[in-house]
């Protein structure tokens, strides 16, 4: 996915009232834009949704919001939940490179009730103009193992992570290697 451009979803926007199961292997989401959510993938789903994303490289991402303080981001993924809705959202073997956001989470943004899943992902070099240089969450549940976050900025609070305190989640790291991010404007150069 090469350059594509949309208000949320410039390469992959997936919006569904049922149940449904999404499965990508061996992709590479490169400088896709989009104005208001993820630029590369755009998840709002309904409850029992499952997506599985294995062996992907998203490089060069924008999310170029119009205004510099919204509730919009996802500088390569967003996904979006409400009403109650459970899903799983997995990323196996997959990196995170030099995208960015207007304000909310560098590589990912995510207030999906749910979990969402990181196991052998790196974040590098992402960055965020408000939170989350390269993951910004709220209600959700996010679990990663074997996951490194290196040199990602979010200007104003979580450097690497930035969790939303109005919108508690859950963040469980196990195996988890942090460094030279940063928050030159704010807290939690990490998290």
């Amino acid at each position: 996915f090469y350059r594509n451009s949309g208000s949320s979803g410039g390469a992959f926007a997936y919006r569904n009232l049922g149940t449904a199961t999404v499965s990508m292997n061996d992709v590479i989401f490169e400088e896709n834009t989009a104005t208001n959510y993820g630029p590369a993938i755009y998840f709002a789903t309904a409850p029992a949704d499952y997506v599985y994303i294995d062996n992907a490289t998203f490089i060069n991402n924008q999310q170029n919001s119009t205004q510099t303080i919204d509730y919009k981001g996802g500088g390569a993924v967003a996904i979006l939940g409400g009403g109650g809705a459970t899903r799983d959202v997995w990323f196996t073997n997959s990196t995170f490179s030099n995208n960015t956001a207007t304000n909310f989470g560098g590589a990912i943004f995510t207030t999906a009730i749910g979990r969402v899943r990181l196991d052998n992902v790196s974040f590098t070099e992402n960055s965020a103009g408000q939170l989350g240089g390269a993951i910004t969450m709220g209600n959700a549940k996010i679990v990663g193992t074997n996951v490194i976050f290196e040199d990602n900025t979010g200007q104003y609070s979580g450097g690497a992570i930035s969790l939303q305190e109005a919108q508690p989640g859950l963040l469980l790291l196990d195996k988890v290697l942090m460094t030279g991010n940063s928050s030159p404007q704010g807290y939690g150069g990490a998290i």
